[in-house]
C-alpha cells in the first residue's frame, strides 16, 4: 500500500441475533476527509470566477449585451459536450501511459493535470489584452470554453474517487457537510476581490487578482493529491469499444439513473436562472450599485453560507444513522414544495404593497423591496440544504448498483458525465437565454466608466455613482417585470418538476436495503439478517396482516419455512407439490439477504408474466423497518418453483387470493 494511503476499517463487527453487518469503512479521519473534500474549493473558485464574468464584461470592459448574450450561449452549448468528451476519456484511461494505474490511481491523474488548466483560466479570465470590441469577445469565448474544461474533468474526477474512496451513504453524507465548506471557501476567495473589481476595474488590480486566483486555485487544488491515489479499483473497460453514443444508451436504459438525469436537468434551470437573476434583481429592483451593491452581495451571500452551513450541520448529523438514508427522499420533497410556494408568495407580495417599481431613494417601498428578497434568499438556501445530500447518495447509489452488475467494468465516469453534462448543460442555456432576455426586455446600460473616464481623479467618484444611478432608474419598465417573473415561474415551475422526478426516483425501501447489503459484501464485509427466528419475529410486528393471517388466507395446506438454503426450501416445495396433486399448495420461504446477495435470483413475475413492480411490494411501504425478503411460492399442479427477487408482492395468488 502506497505512503498516504488508509487501510480501510471495519465496523459493526458484531451481528446480534437479530442480525448485524460488518462493513468496510474508508478509515480517513476527520482532517483527512476535510483534505479531500478542499478540492472542491479550487474548482469552485473557478465556478465562481466564471459566473460573472459575462456582467463584468458588460458593464465595464463595453462589451455589447446582444453579441455577449451570443458569444455565452455557444460556450453554454459547449460545457455540456466537454462533460461527455472529458467523462469517456477517462473512462477509457487515456492518462494511464503517463500514469500508471498501480502508481497514480485511476483518477489522480486527470486532477493533477487539469487543476493547472483550471488555474491558467482562472488567471486570464479577467485580463483580456486589449478592450477593442472583438478581442473582448473573443477572449472571453476562448477563456471560458478552457474554465468550463478543467471545471467539468475535475468534478467527474473528483465524484468517480468520493463513490469508490467511501463505499456507504453515512462517510459519503459526512463528506458532503465538508464538501459545502469547501465550496463555501472557494467562493469567498474568488467573491471578495470580484467585489473590489466590480467596484474599480482598474487594471493593476485585476492583475494583481488574476495572481491571487492562479495561486489560490493550485494550493488548494493540489494538496489532496495523496487521496486521490486512492481510487484505484481495476476497470475492465478497456474490452469495450470506445462510443460516446455507447454511454448515452448505456445509462439512458437505467431507470432510476434516466429520472436522476431529469432531477438534474430541472435542478440546472434552476440554478441557472437564480444565479443569473441574482444580479440584475439586486442592480434593476433593489436599486443597488457600486459599494453598496458589493456590500449587499457580501451580506447576502454570507446569510447564505449560514443558512446552508447550519442546515448541513444538521442534516449531515442525522445522516450518520442509516435510517435517515430512507428518509431523506421525503425530505427534500417536503422542502422544495415550500420552497416553490414561499417563491412565489415572497415574490408577488411585495409588488401588492408597494408596486412595481422604481421607487424613489429611502421610500418604504424600496426598503420593503429588499427586506423581502433578503428574506426570500436566506429562507431559499435553507430549504434548498438537504438537496445535495440526497442528490450525492443517489449518484452513488445508481453507480453503486451499476457496479454490482456489471462484472467488472467500472463505469462510473459514464454516468456521472452524461448526468453532470444535462445538469450543466441546462444550467448554461438557462443562464444564456435569461441573459439574452434582458437585451430583448430592453436592457441598456450606459458605459459609465467610458463617460467618467474624461473627469479629474478626485471627480470621477461624484460623475460615476449618479450616472450609475441614472443608469438603473432609466430602463424600461419591461426589464423590471422580465426579472420579477424569471422567479415567480421560471424558478416555480422547474423546482416542481424536480420535485416530481425526485419522487419517481426508485433507489429507495427496499431496494437500497439490499443495495446497503451488496456493497457490503462487496468490500469484503460480511451480511448477516440474523437467525431464523429473529426474521420471523421482526417480519411478525411489521407486517399487516400479520404473518399468520396470511398463512390462513391461503387456501388447502400452507407453510412459511426460513432459512438460509435456497435449494432445501425448493426441494420442500416440490415435495409438497408432489403430495398435493390435483389439489393446490401456497407456499412462501424467506431467506436472509446474506443469500439474497449471493444467489441468482430470477426475476419476479405476477400470473401475468409481467415484473412485479417495486412500488408494488409491501414491504416498500416501511423501507428501512426490515431486510428485503425473498419469496418462493407455488400453488396449483406440480411445476418449477419460481424465485422471487422482489419482496412479497401485494396480491398473493392461489384458489383464494388475498388482497392486502
Amino acid at each position: 500500500m502506497d505512503a498516504g494511503e488508509q487501510k480501510p476499517i471495519v465496523t459493526d463487527p458484531t451481528p446480534s441475533e437479530d442480525g448485524g453487518n460488518c462493513e468496510i469503512g474508508s478509515g480517513h479521519s476527520l482532517c483527512r476527509k476535510m483534505r479531500f473534500a478542499g478540492t472542491l474549493s479550487a474548482i469552485y473558485l473557478g465556478l465562481a470566477l466564471a459566473s460573472p464574468a459575462k456582467d463584468f464584461y458588460l458593464e465595464k470592459l463595453g462589451a455589447h449585451p446582444l453579441v455577449m448574450g451570443v458569444v455565452f450561449f455557444i460556450v453554454s452549448f459547449l460545457s455540456p459536450v466537454n462533460e461527455i468528451i472529458s467523462g469517456r476519456l477517462q473512462a477509457r484511461g487515456r492518462l494511464a501511459r503517463c500514469f500508471p494505474v498501480e502508481k497514480w490511481g485511476r483518477k489522480a491523474p486527470w486532477l493533477l493535470t487539469h487543476v493547472g488548466v483550471l488555474a491558467l483560466a482562472a488567471g486570464a479570465l479577467y485580463l483580456p489584452p486589449s478592450r477593442d470590441p472583438v478581442v473582448v469577445h473573443v477572449w472571453f469565448f476562448c477563456v471560458s470554453v478552457l474554465m468550463f474544461w478543467g471545471v467539468s474533468t475535475n468534478l467527474i474526477a473528483f465524484e468517480s474517487c468520493r463513490q469508490e474512496i467511501y463505499p456507504y451513504n453515512e462517510e459519503r453524507a459526512g463528506v458532503e457537510f465538508l464538501c459545502k465548506i469547501a465550496v463555501a471557501i472557494g467562493i469567498a476567495v474568488a467573491a471578495l476581490p470580484l467585489l473590489v473589481l466590480l467596484s474599480n476595474s482598474a487594471f493593476w488590480l485585476r492583475a494583481s487578482a488574476s495572481v491571487l486566483f492562479f495561486v489560490c486555485t493550485l494550493c488548494m487544488g493540489l494538496q489532496a493529491r495523496d487521496i486521490w491515489i486512492e481510487a484505484k479499483s481495476p476497470n475492465l473497460e478497456g474490452e469495450t469499444p470506445p462510443s460516446i453514443c455507447r454511454d448515452f444508451k448505456l445509462t439512458w436504459g437505467n431507470w432510476a439513473f434516466r429520472q436522476l438525469v431529469c432531477v438534474r436537468l430541472w435542478e440546472g434551470l434552476y440554478q441557472g436562472l437564480q444565479a443569473t437573476n441574482l444580479w440584475y434583481y439586486i442592480t434593476y429592483l433593489m436599486q443597488l450599485h457600486g459599494v453598496a451593491r458589493s456590500l449587499a452581495v457580501v451580506g447576502i451571500g454570507a446569510l447564505n453560507m449560514f443558512a446552508d452551513t447550519v442546515v448541513a450541520f444538521f442534516v449531515g448529523r442525522l445522516m450518520d444513522k442509516r435510517e435517515n438514508s430512507f428518509k431523506i427522499q421525503t425530505w427534500v420533497i417536503t422542502c422544495r414544495t415550500v420552497d416553490a410556494a414561499l417563491t412565489v408568495f415572497m415574490g408577488v407580495l411585495p409588488v401588492l404593497i408597494a408596486g412595481a417599481g422604481p421607487h424613489a431613494k429611502g421610500s418604504s417601498g424600496l426598503a420593503v423591496e429588499r427586506a423581502f428578497f433578503v428574506v426570500w434568499i436566506t429562507v431559499n438556501r435553507a430549504l434548498q440544504g438537504p438537496f445535495t445530500f440526497w442528490r450525492v447518495g443517489a449518484q452513488c447509489w445508481v453507480v453503486d448498483e451499476d457496479n454490482h452488475a456489471a462484472n467488472g467494468e467500472r463505469r462510473e465516469a459514464a454516468y456521472i458525465s452524461v448526468g453532470s453534462a444535462a445538469q450543466n448543460f441546462t444550467r448554461a442555456f438557462a443562464g444564456a437565454v435569461g441573459f439574452l432576455g434582458y437585451g430583448l426586455a430592453g436592457l441598456a446600460p450606459k458605459d459609465c466608466e467610458m463617460l467618467c473616464a474624461g473627469s479629474p481623479e478626485e471627480e470621477n467618484f461624484n460623475c460615476l455613482d449618479p450616472c450609475m444611478g441614472e443608469s438603473i432608474i432609466s430602463q424600461p419598465d419591461t426589464l423590471r417585470w422580465y426579472i420579477r417573473l424569471i422567479n415567480i415561474l421560471g424558478l416555480v415551475i422547474s423546482e416542481l418538476l424536480l420535485v416530481y422526478h425526485t419522487s419517481a426516483f426508485p433507489i429507495k425501501g427496499v431496494r437500497l436495503m439490499r443495495l446497503y447489503h451488496n456493497q457490503t459484501n462487496a468490500y469484503g464485509g460480511v451480511v448477516d439478517a440474523g437467525s431464523a427466528a429473529g426474521q420471523i419475529r421482526r417480519l411478525s410486528k411489521k407486517l399487516k396482516p400479520g404473518l399468520h393471517d396470511l398463512i390462513n388466507a391461503q387456501h388447502s395446506e400452507s407453510v412459511v419455512v426460513t432459512g438460509d438454503s435456497p435449494r432445501a426450501g425448493m426441494a420442500h416445495v416440490s415435495n409438497l407439490q408432489a403430495h398435493n396433486v390435483g389439489g393446490s399448495v401456497s407456499t412462501s420461504v424467506i431467506f436472509s439477504n446474506a443469500v439474497l446477495s449471493m444467489m441468482d435470483a430470477i426475476p419476479a413475475r405476477n400470473d401475468t408474466g409481467k415484473d412485479i413492480p417495486q412500488e408494488d411490494s409491501l414491504t416498500s411501504k416501511r423501507p428501512s423497518e426490515f431486510p428485503p425478503v425473498v419469496l418462493l411460492r407455488s400453488s396449483g399442479p406440480p411445476a418449477a418453483p419460481e424465485v422471487y427477487n422482489k419482496p412479497l408482492p401485494t396480491v398473493i395468488s392461489g384458489p383464494r387470493a388475498a388482497q392486502l
